[in-house]
């Protein structure tokens, strides 16, 4: 959720969106979380490295 706050320049106690936010599919968030960090059109490829390393496939919800 502080990541979500950061990237819509929200104060880190400010709850205003959280409803929102929680209203998000996982795949949304990691997505959102990503691109805040600089890490743009990877989120399918991250999540492939994910299942062929670790054998855990993180299924996108959206």
């Amino acid at each position: 959720m502080e990541r979500l706050r950061q990237r819509y320049d929200l104060a880190a106690d400010d709850t205003s969106m959280d409803w929102k936010f929680e209203k998000w599919t996982k795949g949304k968030v990691f997505r959102e979380v990503l691109e805040w960090e600089g890490i743009c059109g990877y989120s399918d490829w991250l999540l492939g490295l994910v299942e062929d390393i670790y054998g855990i496939e993180l299924k996108e919800d959206d």
